[in-house]
């Protein structure tokens, strides 16, 4: 999953360490990319599901990403 991709990319890294690490960075915006359009395509069968998250943030931290890739 891309969540568990995004962990093991950074695991043990510090702030400076992944800002400076730009292979890191692409992953793990690669991964929230495809986490963000998972929930587009989801849409309300996801916030009914798990109502506990952030579904409008997911959904739009892709628009954020291909903004500045």
């Amino acid at each position: 999953m891309n969540i568990d991709r995004i962990l093991a990319y950074t695991a043990g890294l510090t702030a400076d360490a992944f800002a400076a690490d730009e292979r890191t960075q692409d992953a793990a915006k690669r991964c929230l990319q495809r986490l963000s359009e998972a929930a587009v395509k989801l849409g309300p069968v996801a916030e009914e599901a798990m109502p506990q998250h952030a579904w409008a943030g997911i959904r739009s931290i892709g628009n954020v990403l291909r903004q500045r890739l």
